[in-house]
């Protein structure tokens, strides 16, 4: 019966290795291939996402989804300007590195619709699904906005179904928009708060 040397083990487990490498490399490659290849690959993301951080998307609600460019995604990011921007607040996850201002020369100006040059041919999928307020009664939506594949956006916010009766941004308002990640116990805090903001009945 042959013995196997020390060497040929070594190259055994060097073989090994490389085969993972290989593997390890090749599933890289299609995660991103399959992302890119279809926006339901950015969905099922958002959808990891929402797991992840424990919101619970409300599953007899339809989820809106649209791929557009960075003019047609404007709106959803001047929602995102007035209510996070502005108020110094996160609008991604923690150590998201991606500026969305970027793509537009005067982020702060709704009326001006213009798109920074490099950016002009840039796909954008958004996604919305309503989710569970674990605390009170107050609708609550998540928005997804992936850019070229990368994620830009990725926050909790009221619902359009929130009936904040033509409420205006007044001095210690509660925040109404919070990064997804957020504690939750922050976001306890903050959202009980509104039940003193809110108009009654």
């Amino acid at each position: 019966m042959s013995r196997s040397t020390p060497k040929g083990h070594v190259i055994h487990i060097l073989h090994i290795v490389f085969d993972l490498v290989i593997t390890a490399f090749f599933l890289i490659a299609l995660y991103q291939w399959m992302g890119r290849a279809s926006p339901d690959g950015y969905r099922q993301t958002a959808e990891v996402l929402l797991d992840t951080y424990e919101w619970e998307s409300i599953k007899d609600e339809d989820i809106f989804d649209l791929t557009t460019d960075a003019e047609g995604s404007r709106g959803v990011w001047n929602s995102v300007y007035v209510s996070c921007v502005v108020k110094n607040q996160r609008y991604n996850l923690y150590g998201a590195t991606f500026d969305v201002s970027e793509l537009y020369p005067n982020p702060e100006d709704f009326s001006d619709p213009r798109v920074n040059e490099p950016y002009l041919d840039m796909v954008v999928n958004l996604y919305v699904f309503q989710i569970r307020n674990p605390y009170n009664e107050i609708p609550l939506k998540a928005e997804f906005a992936f850019y070229d594949g990368v994620l830009g956006v990725a926050r909790v916010t009221f619902s359009e179904n929130a009936d904040v009766g033509g409420l205006e941004y007044a001095e210690g308002m509660p925040p109404t928009s919070w990064p997804l990640d957020v504690s939750k116990e922050e976001f306890r805090s903050d959202i009980l708060l509104w039940e003193e903001w809110l108009p009654k009945g």
